[in-house]
């Protein structure tokens, strides 16, 4: 995870040195509009994890004893729904053993939230390296990580599973260059649910058309996937995402790669992003 938000004071925040049993907090990594993540210690076994703990700053803040306060009593059953969707990803992440999907150690409630153990990951996001690093990214790079990131979708897809929210930066890229899929996004439980946690997952550029349509829950397949992962490789072949798929339903401007060659990159891969990209998902 990156140290990008590294910040001791940030708001709400459990403070360096807030213990859950043999865990000892040490350091903010990174916050969101859902949750924060921490550096810890795990004493007991002398390692460093990861705590990720829930936490939608729009509808909480930190109370008494470190424990999460709605902000409004209205708030109630957006918090509760987050809560189940976070608890639910949890559960999904821990049926899973993968060298490029976040492995889930531990999971608890606590503060009248919940937190997720994870082993701390030291590399950065899919979207920091290609800003920083641009010229590191060509067809020998793309085709050395895609079949990681292939391998883990296949295990999550063969699982009856979707990931549902891949971007460049839900994808980070370890020390060692090894891809890992991170967000892994929990389906919803109910239809009022799906909603809610629907509109949190749209991201234009890399949603693909069925994910914008209501009660869409069953018309998501592993397809899905493969367009936000085709949009990930027009990124980096690019420069920048393609055009947003609601837009390109209503006029068509996205030009097939295949017809205007980037340089550098052969047939066969930008084909593959282009049918990747198809907006039917029958055609992907």
């Amino acid at each position: 995870m990156t140290d990008s938000e590294n910040n001791p004071s940030t708001p709400d925040a459990l403070p360096p040195g807030f213990r859950f049993d043999e865990l000892e907090i040490q350091d903010v990594i990174q916050t969101s509009h859902t949750h924060i993540l921490y550096h810890a210690l795990d004493r007991e076994l002398e390692r460093p994890v990861i705590v990720r703990e829930y936490m939608p700053r729009a509808l909480s803040l930190r109370g008494e004893e470190m424990r999460l306060v709605l902000r409004s009593k209205q708030d109630s059953a957006a918090f509760a729904a987050g809560l189940n969707a976070f608890v639910q990803q949890a559960r999904q992440l821990a049926r899973f053993t993968h060298p490029n999907l976040m492995l889930v150690l531990r999971f608890w409630q606590h503060n009248d939230t919940a937190y997720i153990l994870t082993p701390r990951y030291d590399g950065i996001t899919l979207a920091e390296l290609h800003q920083q690093q641009p010229d590191v990214i060509n067809e020998a790079w793309i085709l050395q990580r895609l079949p990681m990131l292939c391998s883990a979708l296949a295990t999550l897809h063969h699982a009856g599973e979707l990931h549902r929210n891949i971007s460049l930066k839900s994808i980070q890229i370890e020390e060692s260059g090894q891809p890992l899929l991170l967000d892994v996004a929990a389906a919803p439980a109910t239809t009022g649910e799906l909603s809610d946690t629907s509109k949190r997952l749209l991201n234009p550029g890399f949603t693909p058309l069925e994910q914008y349509a209501d009660a869409s829950e069953n018309l998501l397949g592993p397809w899905t996937d493969i367009y936000a992962l085709g949009a990930v490789l027009y990124t980096l072949i690019t420069g920048s995402p393609p055009p947003a798929s609601v837009a390109r339903s209503i006029q068509e401007s996205c030009a097939p790669l295949a017809e205007n060659p980037p340089p550098g990159y052969s047939p066969a891969l930008l084909q593959a992003v282009d049918r990747a990209l198809a907006l039917k998902p029958e055609d992907r």
